[in-house]
């Protein structure tokens, strides 16, 4: 029995993920304080990702390698706008508010489909957050939900 092709294709897909991962999704937004970081009011919505560690290879003067860890790993929490809000009609928003600004090239169609979530986190990215999850921020900078007032 053959297995040569068999297993180049299983090194193929092994080595894909070979690439610097940007940040290590935990799940979708959460709902109420309890879900979310210690200081969240009742009621609001949140998610989490955590940011990788960032490692450098540095050669010895023997010509020995050792890897240090540069920056560590973090959780990032961030307030997101809650699920019960985004029904397809917000999303279709969601949507053409991202293809006005040359994000998204599909269909308004209210589906979070993947083209949707790239282009989400494409428009979070310069914010500073590099989530496919829509932050509370994103949403009022895309005009989508009401600014907080000033305290």
């Amino acid at each position: 029995m053959r297995h040569g092709p068999l297993i180049c294709c299983l090194l193929l897909v092994a080595g894909c993920g070979l690439g610097r991962p940007d940040v290590t999704r935990l799940g979708e937004a959460s709902i109420g304080a309890a879900d979310g970081p210690p200081q969240a009011p009742p009621g609001t919505c949140w998610s989490r990702d955590e940011t990788p560690a960032v490692i450098e290879t540095v050669t010895e003067e023997t010509g020995r390698q050792i890897q240090r860890i540069v920056v560590e790993r973090r959780e990032v929490w961030f307030e997101t706008v809650c699920e019960g809000a985004m029904p397809p009609d917000f999303i279709a928003s969601i949507q053409r508010a991202l293809a006005a600004r040359g994000l998204y090239q599909g269909p308004a169609d209210g589906e979070a489909n993947a083209g949707t979530r790239a282009a989400i986190r494409a428009f979070q990215a310069p914010l500073g957050l590099n989530s496919s999850v829509l932050s509370l921020v994103a949403a009022q900078e895309l005009g989508l939900a009401p600014k907080a007032a000033p305290a």
